[in-house]
C-alpha cells in the first residue's frame, strides 16, 4: 500500500481549513478524527482549526469507538492518507455505526490513491476532500465505492491524467442544417458474429446506435449463415453477409473492399479467434483509411497471432480492450495491468500510435499525448453486451471527423455511461438490460445537445 504520510504533513493550513469549514459541523458538536499517530504536529493543527469553530476533537483510539457509538449522529474525519493506524478494524467499526458521516482528506484510508486498489478493506467516505488535482484512484476500481463524492479544493489543471466531465461534451451534438440527406453523414459499419457467438440482438441494436448519433447509414457485416436471424431485426440496417470457414470469418479481399470508403468501421464483436479473422483484420489495418475500432475477438486475434501489424495502419485506430483482453495483448498478468494501467496503456499507445480505451468500472482513455478517466455510468453496465454497445457508439461518434479522435472516444464513453444512469432512474441499477441502456441513449444525446455550435458530420 502506498504511504501518503508525507502528503499529510505537506497539506497546508488553508486546505485543512477549507475542508473543515466545508464539513459544516455545528458548534459544540464532537468530531472523531482517524489519523496516523506519527503525525503529531498535524493533529495539533487539526485540533486548533476545529477549536476555532467551537467543535470538540476526539482522536480515535480503541476505547473511543464506544463513545462514538453513543453519539446519535457521529461525524468522522478520516486523515489516514492510506497509512492506517493501530486499530486496523476502523472500516468495520465505521460500518456498524448508524447515521455516521465520514469525510476523508485526499484519499480514503487503506485505498491506493494511484489506482483505486485495496485489499478489500477501506474507509467508505461520504465526501473526500481533494487538494488541487484529485488522485485518479478516487475514480477507479475500489475508489468508486470508497468515495461517494469528491470535493476538489483549489483545483488546478496540472495533472497528466484528467477526469472527463459532462461539460467536455456539451454542444458536440448540436443542431444541423436542414438541407441535408442521408449521404451527408458518412457511412459506418460493424463486422461481427460467428456460428458460436451470433449475438443477434446485441449486434443488431449495436448498429442501431449509429443512427441514434445521426449517421445516415448503418451497415452490419455478419456470417452468411446468420442472415435469417438478422433479416427482420431492424428495417434500417443494411446487412452485408460475409463468407465463413469452420464457423468463423473467412478472409476475402472482395468482401472487405466493400467498406473501403466508409468513415468508420468496428471489427471484432463475437467473431471468435481464427486465422481468417486475423487476416481480415490485418487487411483492414493496412488498407482502411477511415476510423477503425478494434474490439473483442479482433483484439484476441491480435494477441494470438501478433500485434505488430498495428504499426502498418493507414487510418485512425481505436482499441477497446477490457483488462483481460489488454493483458493478453501485451502478455502481462491482469493484476499487473490493473495496478499499472496508466503506464502500460501509455507505453502501448506510444509504441503503436493508436488510441486506447481500456474498459473497466471506469475507463482509461489515452492517445499518448493526453490521458483521461471516464467514470460515467454504473454497475448495470457490468453485463454481457455493454462493450458491444460501446463499440457501436464509437463507430457513431467516429463520424464526427472535426473532433479530435480522443474526444470522439470520450464522447462515446460518456454517452454509454450517461445512458446507463438514465436507465437506472427508471429500472434501478440491478435490473438494467441493454434495451434500457439503448433507450437511455437518446436522452443522453439530448442532455448535451444545444445551440452552442453546429458540428456537422
Amino acid at each position: 500500500m502506498i504511504n501518503l504520510l508525507d502528503k499529510l504533513l505537506e497539506t497546508d493550513r488553508s486546505f485543512l481549513k477549507s475542508a473543515i469549514l466545508k464539513m459544516q459541523v455545528p458548534p459544540f458538536q464532537r468530531v472523531y478524527v482517524l489519523i496516523n499517530p506519527k503525525a503529531e504536529e498535524k493533529k495539533k493543527e487539526i485540533k486548533s482549526l476545529f477549536s476555532s469553530i467551537s467543535v470538540e476533537t476526539v482522536f480515535v483510539q480503541e476505547e473511543t469507538w464506544e463513545q462514538a457509538s453513543e453519539d446519535e449522529e457521529p461525524v468522522f474525519l478520516d486523515a489516514l492518507f492510506t497509512t492506517g493506524y493501530e486499530d486496523n478494524g476502523a472500516e468495520l467499526h465505521l460500518s456498524r455505526l448508524k447515521k455516521r458521516k465520514v469525510y476523508s482528506l485526499l484519499c480514503p484510508g487503506q485505498l491506493n490513491p494511484l489506482n483505486g486498489l485495496s485489499d478489500g478493506k477501506y474507509i467508505v467516505s461520504d465526501v473526500t476532500f481533494a487538494s488541487h488535482n484529485p488522485y485518479m484512484g478516487l475514480f477507479m476500481n475500489d475508489g468508486l465505492d470508497a468515495c461517494h463524492e469528491v470535493d476538489v479544493i483549489g483545483k488546478e489543471d496540472k495533472s497528466p491524467v484528467r477526469l472527463s466531465e459532462e461539460k467536455d461534451f456539451l454542444g458536440l451534438l448540436g443542431p444541423r442544417k436542414r438541407n441535408l440527406n442521408k449521404g451527408s453523414f458518412g457511412r459506418a459499419g460493424i463486422i461481427g458474429g460467428s456460428d458460436k457467438y451470433f449475438g443477434a440482438p446485441y449486434l443488431s441494436y449495436l448498429a442501431s446506435s449509429i443512427l441514434c448519433l445521426g449517421g445516415g447509414y448503418a451497415f452490419l457485416g455478419i456470417p452468411e449463415k446468420n442472415m435469417p436471424i438478422y433479416a427482420l431485426k431492424d428495417s434500417q440496417l443494411i446487412i452485408k453477409p460475409f463468407p465463413t470457414l469452420g464457423g468463423t470469418m473467412a478472409f476475402s479481399e472482395a468482401y472487405l473492399d466493400q467498406f473501403k470508403d466508409f468513415s468508420s468501421l468496428s471489427f471484432g464483436m463475437g467473431l471468435d479467434v481464427s486465422k481468417g479473422v486475423y487476416d481480415s483484420l490485418c487487411y483492414l489495418i493496412r488498407t482502411f483509411k477511415g476510423t477503425l475500432i478494434i474490439d473483442a475477438d479482433g483484439l484476441n486475434s491480435l494477441a494470438a497471432f501478433g500485434s505488430d501489424v498495428l504499426d502498418e495502419r493507414v487510418g485512425e485506430t481505436i482499441l477497446t480492450p477490457h483488462i483481460g483482453e489488454f493483458s493478453r495483448l501485451i502478455k502481462k498478468p491482469a493484476a499487473e495491468v490493473e495496478g499499472n494501467s496508466f503506464s502500460l496503456g501509455k507505453e502501448f499507445v506510444l509504441a503503436h500510435h493508436v488510441c486506447l480505451v481500456l474498459k473497466s468500472a471506469s475507463s482509461l482513455l489515452t492517445d499518448g499525448a493526453e490521458t483521461y478517466i471516464s467514470a460515467f455510468g454504473n454497475s448495470g453496465l457490468a453485463k454481457a453486451g455493454s462493450g458491444d454497445m460501446l463499440s457501436g457508439l464509437l463507430t457513431g461518434t467516429s463520424l464526427y471527423k472535426d473532433l479530435p479522435l480522443l474526444k470522439r472516444a470520450g464522447l462515446a464513453c460518456f454517452l454509454l455511461g450517461r445512458a446507463a444512469e438514465k436507465a437506472a432512474q427508471k429500472t434501478g441499477v440491478l435490473s438494467i438490460t441493454y434495451e434500457d441502456v439503448l433507450s437511455g441513449l437518446k436522452e443522453a444525446c439530448l442532455s448535451i445537445s444545444g445551440d452552442i455550435s453546429n458540428k456537422s458530420l
